[in-house]
């Protein structure tokens, strides 16, 4: 959002993919390369997505205080679209400036809190049997095993971390077993 000085209109013919029909006043040449950039980067300009008295798409006066023009605005991406409710320019807001104040009406949409149902558990290992000496050292030798098994010389970081990752789950699995969760009622 921003004074872009950019007057963008109300014709929107070949561009209703980036403004509305409901600007105020005629194209400048600063309004073609702000929809030039809004079309590039895939945003919407919001003030002229909704219908408006012209007083309340007007976010400048000029200093003979007849003439008004919309030359600040707001462009959201149109992934968001949904989310922008309203765009319109406030002309009693004390801003100290000849600029209207603009306001944005959004409505997000969070994430709900997952259930205990939805929630994914990861399990995890009996570590308490590596107090247990043989245990141990049988966890160890499989997994020396396994790992000298693989011909790891030849992989980039992220496979070599991926193959000895997957090979420690399976040997944590096999050797020690996952531990059992306890549940206490209180």
């Amino acid at each position: 959002m921003g004074d872009f000085n950019a007057k963008i209109g109300d014709n929107n013919q070949g561009l209703k993919h980036v403004m509305g029909r409901h600007g105020l006043g005629n194209r400048n040449e600063n309004g073609d390369i702000f929809i030039d950039l809004c079309a590039n980067y895939d945003l919407i300009i919001g003030g002229s997505l909704f219908p408006h008295k012209d007083i309340h798409k007007a976010t400048w006066l000029a200093p003979n205080q007849r003439t008004v023009n919309q030359i600040d605005h707001m462009a959201i991406s149109k992934k968001w679209r949904w989310s922008l409710l309203d765009v319109r320019s406030y002309r009693g807001a004390d801003v100290a400036s000849d600029h209207h104040l603009v306001v944005a009406q959004l409505k997000l949409k969070l994430a709900a809190n997952k259930t205990s149902s939805q929630r994914v558990t990861q399990n995890k290992f009996n570590i308490e049997k590596l107090n247990y000496g043989e245990i141990r050292k049988k966890c160890e030798e499989e997994l020396k095993e396994s790992l000298e098994q693989e011909n790891m010389d030849e992989l980039d970081p992220t496979e070599h971390w991926t193959k000895i990752k997957e090979k420690m789950l399976t040997k944590g699995e096999n050797v020690l077993g996952l531990r059992q969760r306890k549940y206490t009622r209180d």
